[in-house]
């Protein structure tokens, strides 16, 4: 009972603890001109180039799953090319192009030029990174029910005897 008790209330302390003592969680990380931004492109070039790579090295895979992992790492792939275009493009953008004076409401964005509409829509990068971490998923689950009913033992699920 009391090992009942311990699964019970220490897990749902540490959660209680990481709730009410948490503080803001900014989603922005702002990155110091010029250096943080070339920094931050070159991470997302390493990113694609290992996407490519990842993807080269598996074409020939068969099997149940590797089609949607190799699908994610398209999407990936793509998420590194146009999140890398679109800090490019905010870098060139000024802040007047950016409308709205109240304080307590978020400024929006008004796209004058195609260049400025391509910012506009890569802003929406979650369209592109979200597939690929669901094809991913999907995959990596597709493979582990595969190995699982061929009889594969899975060890982390296994009980001492």
């Amino acid at each position: 009972m009391r090992s009942a008790r311990i699964r019970f209330w220490v897990p749902f302390g540490v959660a209680l603890q990481a709730v009410v003592a948490c503080g803001p969680a900014w989603a922005l990380q702002p990155h110091g001109a010029p250096e943080g931004l070339y920094a931050h492109q070159i991470g997302h070039m390493a990113f694609l180039a290992g996407m490519l790579y990842v993807w080269f090295r598996t074409r020939r895979r068969v099997g149940p799953g590797w089609r949607l992992i190799r699908a994610s790492f398209i999407f990936f792939a793509l998420w590194s090319i146009n999140t890398a275009l679109t800090h490019w493009v905010h870098a060139s953008l000024t802040p007047d192009q950016f409308l709205g004076d109240v304080p307590s409401l978020p400024s929006y964005f008004v796209p004058r030029s195609p260049v400025e509409l391509l910012f506009y829509f890569g802003k929406m990068d979650h369209l592109l990174c979200v597939p690929g971490a669901l094809l991913l998923g999907l995959g990596l689950n597709k493979i582990y029910h595969s190995g699982v009913r061929n009889g594969e033992k899975d060890s982390s699920r296994s009980r001492p005897q």
